[in-house]
């Protein structure tokens, strides 16, 4: 399992980092 927590921890930051750094979703979507 990794380390558990952090793991997923650091999936989800670098996720969101991804997301946010890469083009801005259509003004459609819900977030």
């Amino acid at each position: 399992m990794g380390m558990g927590y952090w793991d997923w921890f650091a999936y989800y930051v670098c996720y969101r980092f991804i997301e946010l750094t890469n083009t801005p979703p259509p003004a459609t979507t819900p977030h």
